[in-house]
C-alpha cells in the first residue's frame, strides 16, 4: 500500500468528518439551489493593512481572508466548526478547509490556526478528495433547513382525580 496515499486519505477524512459544507440560514424569500458570486473591491487602505498584519503574524494575508470567512461562517451558523471550499494561492481547484472559528478564541490565535489548516491542505491538494466527498453534499449544495422540533401537546385540564376534564360542549 503507498504510505502517502494513505496518509492523503485519512487527512482528508478527518477534514470531511465534519460532514461536508456548513451551511448558512438563507434570507431571500424564495430561496433558490446552487451558488453565487458577489465580488466587491476591497479598498487599497484596506489591503495595505491586511499586508502589514499579515507581517507582523508572520503569515500570508490568505490566511487572514480564511479566518476571518470562517468566523463570519461559525456566527452565521452558530457552529464552533465550520468546513468552507478554499482555493489556495496560485489557483488550482477549491478544496475543503475545516476551521475551529467559534468559541472566545482571539483573532491572534484563529489566524494562526486557519493558516495551519490552509497550510495542511496544500500539503495534501494532490490527492483525489472529490472520491471520498461521495457521501457528502456537492460542493456549494445547500441542504434544506431541518424541521421545527415537533410542538409537545398542549396541557389539558385535569380534574381533582387525575381524569382529564370534559369541555363544555361535551356535557
Amino acid at each position: 500500500m503507498d504510505m502517502h496515499a494513505d496518509k492523503g486519505r485519512e487527512f482528508w477524512r478527518e477534514v470531511l468528518g465534519a460532514g461536508g459544507p456548513t451551511a448558512i440560514p438563507r434570507w431571500t424569500a424564495k430561496p433558490s439551489q446552487g451558488t453565487a458570486v458577489c465580488e466587491t473591491r476591497v479598498p487599497d487602505e484596506l489591503v495595505g493593512g491586511l499586508r502589514g498584519l499579515a507581517g507582523v503574524l508572520g503569515v500570508p494575508v490568505s490566511s487572514l481572508w480564511l479566518a476571518a470567512h470562517a468566523r463570519v461562517l461559525a456566527v452565521l451558523s452558530g457552529e464552533d466548526e465550520v468546513v468552507t471550499g478554499w482555493v489556495p494561492v496560485g489557483g488550482g481547484r477549491g478544496l475543503p478547509c475545516r476551521v475551529a472559528a467559534g468559541g472566545g478564541r482571539s483573532w491572534r490565535e484563529l489566524v494562526g490556526d486557519a493558516d495551519r489548516v490552509a497550510s495542511g491542505v496544500v500539503g495534501h491538494r494532490e490527492f483525489p478528495v472529490e472520491g471520498l466527498a461521495e457521501g457528502s453534499p456537492r460542493p456549494g449544495h445547500v441542504r434544506p433547513p431541518r424541521p421545527p422540533p415537533p410542538r409537545p401537546p398542549a396541557p389539558q385540564a385535569r380534574s381533582p382525580r387525575g381524569r382529564p376534564k370534559r369541555s363544555p360542549a361535551r356535557r
